[in-house]
């Protein structure tokens, strides 16, 4: 994939890719990020020591077979009660201990955003759970790819589950309910929730999601799944990447 610049010289176009520091999100995007490299596209993935332990022999071995792909390894900051190493998030991880790898990711935004400037990209790929890099992009004036892990199906449901509770209006967790709002029937019971939404105020707060960046994040692809949703139910057509 290549650009051409004043005098018609092909150039390689230039990508950072951005992942969030969980291995379910991390490793589908570093894997988006070698796809990329495969097909010509100069790519740098950032992150931090412990997370690029994960998968830094995938890149390694792409760039032997002369892809253009890199690792930028940026050291994750220290925060009081947090083992050196601890970087990274999953469904074990304790809520304190979240809050405090959450603290040390938020740190790090100055330099993320400085290195965007540094190695000027043509474009961005950060994850859903970085809605500050829309405004980067901005400023730099590229385009910013948004990885989200759930299908637009997962997240009109989570809309509708926020807008109308239909959860809270059911005796029981194996009692179904109906989604509104959607353009087919499509049932649910309670169990099949998550345990923090199957409470009558489940929905992100700064006690159950720890960080306002993550809420807003959250808000955010609603949003565009919502409006995705309105233009459906119009009979427009959509160009999906």
């Amino acid at each position: 994939m290549k650009s051409f610049g004043v005098e018609g010289q092909a150039e390689m176009l230039k990508a950072i890719f951005l992942p969030f520091i969980s291995t379910s999100h991390l490793i589908p995007l570093v894997d988006m990020a070698r796809l990329f490299a495969m097909h010509g596209v100069d790519v740098t993935v950032i992150t931090t020591p412990a997370n690029a332990a994960i998968f830094q022999s995938s890149i390694d071995r792409d760039s032997s077979r002369g892809r253009s792909i890199r690792t930028h390894v940026v050291k994750f900051p220290q925060v009081p009660g947090l083992s050196e190493g601890m970087e990274s998030i999953n469904d074990a991880t304790p809520n304190g201990i979240r809050s405090k790898i959450f603290e040390g990711l938020s740190s790090l935004k100055g330099q993320f955003q400085q290195l965007f400037r540094d190695m000027q990209p043509d474009f961005i790929v950060t994850d859903m759970f970085y809605p500050w890099t829309v405004d980067a992009a901005a400023e730099l004036g590229i385009p910013r790819l948004v990885y989200v892990g759930a299908s637009y199906v997962a997240h009109c449901a989570m809309n509708c589950i926020e807008q109308f509770a239909p959860h809270t209006k059911v005796d029981s967790d194996s009692e179904s309910f109906v989604l509104p709002g959607l353009p087919h029937k499509l049932e649910m019971t309670r169990s099949q929730l998550p345990d923090w939404l199957r409470a009558p105020n489940g929905f992100p707060t700064p006690n159950t999601y720890t960080t306002p960046s993550t809420m807003l994040s959250m808000h955010a692809e609603t949003q565009d799944a919502r409006a995705t949703l309105r233009g459906l139910h119009r009979g427009e057509k959509f160009d999906f990447i």
